[in-house]
């Protein structure tokens, strides 16, 4: 019979990559944010045309404003927000969302 001492181990040597970045998939945004950081107010510049809904949410996803524009630029009042980091996500009329960073100082 054969017991456990019988068998030797199985010593594999595996590497991983190191990954030094990550390579940025859509490079041409849709909308511009300025100035960032800010203080009281917030502009975006919209590069498509149509209906935008702008939603401005904290990292706990706990939306803080909602806006919707059909300009080409809009600005938003942002005075009554705490300075911190916060996520502008831009949603077109055709259902494409795109979020960026912002800072409130």
């Amino acid at each position: 019979t054969e017991s456990a001492s019988d068998h030797y181990p199985v010593v594999a040597d595996f590497s991983m990559p190191t990954i030094l970045s990550v390579p940025n998939i859509n490079s041409e945004s849709s909308i511009k944010i300025y100035p960032n950081p800010s203080n009281n107010t917030l502009s975006i510049d919209f590069h498509k045309v149509g209906k935008h809904r702008i939603t401005l949410t904290d990292a706990n996803g706990t939306v803080l404003l909602r806006h919707t524009s059909s300009a080409s630029t809009t600005s938003l009042d942002v005075s009554a927000i705490a300075s911190g980091i916060y996520f502008v996500t831009v949603t077109s009329g055709d259902g494409n969302s795109e979020v960026q960073k912002w800072m409130k100082l």
